[in-house]
Order: C-alpha cells, then structure tokens, then sequence
C-alpha cells in the first residue's frame, strides 16, 4: 500500500508546500518566470488537480483561500454523509413492497416483497401484478397502469437476497439495471412492445 509521500508526483524546483491547509490537499507555490504559481494534488492523485498561474501574489493566495474553503466545505459534507449513511436505520418491514423500475424503449414494472430481513440484506421475492382499470385512457394499447398484489408470489420464483442500500436518507436495492425502492402503493406506469 503506498501513502502520499511515497506518490511520485511533478513538484517544481523551489515549491513550497502550504502546510495549513495539508489535510486537504497537496497545494505547492512556487514562481516560474517571475509569475506566482500553485499546483495541488489531492488524496493519491499522481496527476496534478490544478497548476495555475497568476498575475500577482495576492490573485494566488485569494484562490488558495477559495480553493481550499471549497476543498473544506466538501469534505465536511462527505464527512455528514458518511455519518448519516452508518446512523441510517433501514425503515422496511417484511411484507412491505419494493417497485423496480426500469427498461429501454419500453417501461417494465417489477415489484418484490420483503419475506425476511437479516441485518444489512433483505430477502425478496417476486410478486404478481394487478392492472389498474380506467387508468390511461387515451394511451396506446402497449400502456397501462399497474400495481403490486401482496402475497401474490409469482409461480416458480424463488426468495432472493439483496444487499440493502441508503443515502442517509432512504433505502434501496441494486438490481440488474437501476435500484428498487419501497413501493408508494400507486399505479405505475408500464408500456410494451409486440
């Protein structure tokens, strides 16, 4: 494993390093041809953020200020995710619904109820779908609207285990081609092809 100082990283000739702000970044000055300038590194990057330079000293310590209040303001929030996401207490039940939505061209409606939950993962299966009448009038004979039907369990689908996701402020699933989250109980749009 390599750490910061062992990076091997472009430092030009009489750059100094910005102490103050080493938590942050890797941010140097130094002067080429006269003119003031600064490059910084962040975490393990080998390849330069920034190397930019000034017309006066004062232009670069103004920008080293904004640079480095904007490296501190992300940090902080990357910081309250973090917590928020370890804090976070996944609010799903089993027998609540979860809805996936997702396709190409077309819109397909899968739904899945929570059968058990063990820690970080909740276990899953798939349930059958009940088309909401009078819904779409006007739409295409490939459309309609649909809902999940609670204990409906497919035929030959199997229970399956899914790792739970949060943000900090919601739960979800990865599936195959995006995430399922838990259901509002209100139709859903879906459309098909012949």
């Amino acid at each position: 494993m390599s750490t910061i100082s062992q990076i091997q990283r472009y430092v030009p000739a009489g750059a100094e390093l910005v102490e103050e702000h080493a938590h942050l970044a890797q941010i140097y000055v130094y002067y080429s041809n006269g003119r003031p300038c600064a490059i910084s590194y962040k975490g393990k990057q080998r390849k330069a953020e920034v190397n930019y330079a000034f017309s006066t000293a004062e232009k670069r310590e103004d920008w080293i200020k904004r640079y480095t209040d904007q490296l501190q303001k992300d940090f902080d929030e990357k910081q309250q995710r973090k917590a928020a996401i370890k804090a976070f207490v996944c609010p799903w039940q089993v027998g609540d619904i979860l809805n996936y939505s997702w396709g190409w061209e077309q819109t397909n409606q899968d739904f899945y109820q929570i059968v058990e939950l063990k820690g970080k993962t909740v276990v899953l299966q798939s349930i059958n779908t009940h088309r909401v009448e009078g819904m779409g009038a006007g739409m295409s004979d490939m459309s309609d609207y649909c809902i999940g039907v609670k204990d409906s369990f497919k035929e030959n689908s199997q229970p399956f285990q899914k790792l739970i996701q949060n943000n900090g402020k919601e739960a979800s699933v990865k599936m195959s081609y995006g995430y399922a989250d838990l259901w509002d109980g209100s139709p859903q749009y879906r459309s098909w092809y012949a």
